[in-house]
């Protein structure tokens, strides 16, 4: 199994505590969730929009979410939807296809 690689980035504001261990807590989830699996994670506060992006790059591909909020949990749950969306789409393909090439899956979600 490879490294894992876990960051995560604020923009803009910093996070109380309390908002840092919960998107923690989540994001090392869906890390976990596909082995093996470099996770990056950037959240940006734009006026009073949160904007977060995460980039999961494992030995399956490359998956990219990108959402918009007011709160925290909302963008949190968008990109955790949008990011395991993408990875069952490749199970998916994988059982009905077979495994033939890594391919980059990306959703944006306003």
């Amino acid at each position: 199994m490879g490294l894992q690689q876990y960051s995560v980035q604020f923009q803009g504001y910093r996070p109380s505590e309390f908002v840092q261990e919960y998107l923690d807590e989540h994001l090392k989830e869906l890390q976990l969730e596909a082995c093996g699996a470099t996770l990056k994670a950037t959240f940006k506060r734009e006026s009073r929009t949160l904007k977060g992006i995460v980039s999961l790059y494992s030995s399956a591909g490359h998956f990219l979410a990108i959402a918009k909020g007011n709160k925290t949990a909302d963008v949190c749950r968008k990109l955790m939807v949008q990011i395991r969306r993408q990875i069952e789409k490749k199970k998916s393909s994988w059982k009905e296809k077979g495994f033939r090439q890594q391919e980059t899956y990306s959703a944006v979600e306003e």
